[in-house]
């Protein structure tokens, strides 16, 4: 397989990953009409917790590559956020924002279950896309990435969930 096909497969699943995360953003917002607070924090939490790191991965090779002179930046910077930071990010999403959710529902009085199946209900095939997408990319790449793919995807998850004091 030819690594343009390649890259848009991998961007074509990793939309229809985000898209499924936006379903069951949406899906929560429906069902927690009273509590607005709530999904305002799975939604932003997250985002506010792994934003640094996905714009510190495009930003510092893109601007070295800029200062050395470096050809095809831009392809070069993108095809190393697609096929090394895009994955571990949106897992780390997901379970920072199930992690948000679990916390902001065991707070109130409500039943978690209704919030929690209809966040998760169209996350579950996102979550199948991207097993696929992750098999796929250590089949794809070489040995040495496998690791890295898997510290990348633990450390993007810890620091997810994990708060900070100020």
């Amino acid at each position: 397989m030819a690594v343009d096909v390649f890259v848009y497969k991998l961007m074509a699943s990793l939309s229809l990953v985000l898209l499924s995360y936006s379903c069951g953003i949406l899906l929560l917002a429906i069902v927690m009409r009273e509590r607005p607070d709530l999904v305002r924090d799975v939604l932003l939490t997250p985002l506010a917790r792994l934003g640094p790191y996905g714009m510190a991965c495009i930003i510092t090779p893109w601007a070295l590559s800029l200062l050395l002179g470096t050809r095809r930046t831009l392809e070069i910077v993108f095809l190393m956020f697609i096929l090394t930071i895009a994955p571990p990010l949106i897992i780390a999403l997901i379970f920072s924002s199930l992690s948000a959710l679990l916390s902001g529902l065991l707070r109130c009085d409500r039943r978690p279950w209704y919030p929690a199946l209809a966040f998760l209900s169209p996350i579950a095939p996102g979550l199948y896309i991207m097993y696929g997408i992750i098999s796929e990319l250590v089949s794809f790449l070489p040995d040495a990435f496998t690791p890295l793919l898997a510290i990348f995807t633990f450390s993007f998850c810890l620091s997810g969930l994990l708060r900070y004091a100020a």
